[in-house]
């Protein structure tokens, strides 16, 4: 079998993490499940090829007892890594959510802010988006969840608010008589009725158009927090490879 340095087998592994964290790291908003699937490959390989030489150089020169106790400090040292990576894996991911969560809000609102939505809906829609940011955890906020709710109108509202605009208009047009006034009311509130759905319909339109960009501009936030992560530990693989100086020239055979 080939013979193979064992810092040789150590730089090789970090190479491998560091390419695995650099796939991972500049994935766009819609994941290719190749490059997800190569990242793994290169992660598992990376991961696989470091284990193997740190747990045989953990013991390579002790005997006896001096054997078993080295066996335990590398298990101690195992499960601080563990702890401290899961620690510092779970702080940088909340940190990252928790600006995203801001960056969302704070484009959601310039977004509705300059629509021409009535004023009251904006307060409305902001409100609800500002609450399921802020009520959703990291780990199941949903970007189905950030959308302001369309308007909708019931026939007993739609006939107050047309009745309401023909009242209007007629008392424009002055002292009119009861027969002209009950002749003209039937087609003026035909034409107020499709003008108000025109209205809702359009501003329906757009209350569709801001929510596909909000949700678009949440999805790229959240899935950019977590990949952030990984831009952060691509240099510090790298810069792990220079470990592997640190063994001595055994070999391993493989």
């Amino acid at each position: 079998m080939k013979k193979i340095k064992t810092r040789y087998l150590v730089l090789l592994g970090f190479a491998f993490l560091g390419l695995s964290y650099y796939v991972l790291g500049n994935m766009q908003t819609d994941i290719n499940i190749n490059s997800l699937i190569t990242a793994d490959v290169l992660l598992g390989l990376g991961y696989g090829i470091i284990a193997g030489p740190a747990n045989v150089m953990a013991a390579a020169d002790f005997k006896g007892k001096l054997l078993t106790a080295s066996q335990s400090v590398a298990n101690v040292l195992r499960q601080i890594g563990l702890v401290l990576a899961t620690a510092i894996f779970v702080s940088l991911l909340t940190t990252n959510v928790n600006n995203a969560k801001d960056n969302i809000s704070n484009y959601a609102s310039t977004q509705i802010n300059n629509s021409s939505l009535p004023n009251s809906f904006k307060d409305k829609a902001i409100d609800k988006i500002q609450h399921t940011l802020k009520t959703s955890s990291n780990t199941t906020i949903s970007t189905n969840k950030i959308k302001p709710k369309k308007i909708s109108l019931s026939n007993n509202q739609l006939n107050i608010k047309a009745h309401q605009q023909v009242e209007v208009a007629l008392q424009k047009q002055g002292p009119l008589p009861p027969k002209v006034k009950q002749a003209l009311y039937p087609k003026m509130m035909k034409i107020a009725k499709n003008k108000i759905k025109q209205k809702v319909q359009q501003t329906n339109q757009e209350i569709e158009s801001l929510t596909s960009k909000i949700k678009h501009h949440a999805k790229e936030q959240l899935v950019d927090a977590f990949l952030q992560i990984y831009r952060v530990m691509m240099p510090i693989a790298l810069i792990s490879m220079l470990s592997g100086l640190l063994f001595k020239n055994t070999k391993q055979k493989l």
